[in-house]
């Protein structure tokens, strides 16, 4: 969760951590990634969300440069090229033929059109480190979504979330009944800590 500077982290393990801007940013950084000498670095100080999963990653797994990283719903790519830049072995999976094509064609063939569990079943092995950011808040069933990715983990493995925290003005009664970010049917869900406790109880797995 951001707003909070807190990151949701389900799966066999767990840790924690650090808003995202609006489209026009994205846009631009699909645009300027290739420009950078050091991606990686430069994302993660434009996005907090960026910032959350690399800290993950980087304080989790001792040798992260050995993982097999997956990046869900990756959209227009830049976040999976950024990782393969600084030599992570990181794929990028998304429904979405067109935005596929479109990140094969500027950053290279390093991502996957298709679901997850399609992914895992063309790779033969299990990615340890999975993450979304800024995707569960838009998907009809949260849960599936979480329960599909944990179980394409291996033991071990790490699953990271990051989406805005409804309760980061804290929590006054005003403030729970406000949809203070995109209306449906853009983002279906606003999220707060006890929303992936609760998630974590029913899919009988650790949170933090």
């Amino acid at each position: 969760l951001y707003g909070s500077i807190e990151l949701q982290i389900l799966g066999n393990k767990a840790a924690g951590r650090r808003q995202v801007t609006d489209k026009s940013v994205l846009s631009s950084l699909a645009n300027d990634i290739k420009r950078q000498s050091d991606p990686l670095n430069y994302i993660a100080n434009v996005e907090e969300p960026y910032f959350a999963v690399i800290d993950v990653l980087r304080t989790e797994f001792a040798q992260s440069d050995r993982l097999d990283i997956c990046e869900v719903g990756c959209g227009q790519g830049y976040f999976t090229f950024a990782l393969r830049k600084a030599c992570f072995r990181a794929t990028g999976v998304d429904h979405s033929r067109e935005a596929i094509e479109w990140a094969r064609r500027r950053y290279g063939d390093f991502y996957f059109c298709g679901t997850l569990t399609n992914y895992v079943a063309r790779l033969h092995e299990r990615p340890e480190f999975i993450f979304a950011c800024e995707v569960i808040g838009h998907l009809v069933d949260p849960i599936g979504f979480v329960s599909e990715a944990l179980q394409c983990l291996p033991s071990g493995g790490i699953l990271a979330i990051t989406t805005p925290n409804k309760l980061q003005y804290g929590n006054q009664s005003a403030q729970r009944f406000v949809w203070d970010t995109e209306l449906p049917p853009v983002r279906l869900w606003w999220l707060t800590k006890n929303s992936f406790v609760e998630m974590a109880k029913r899919l009988n797995c650790s949170v933090s």
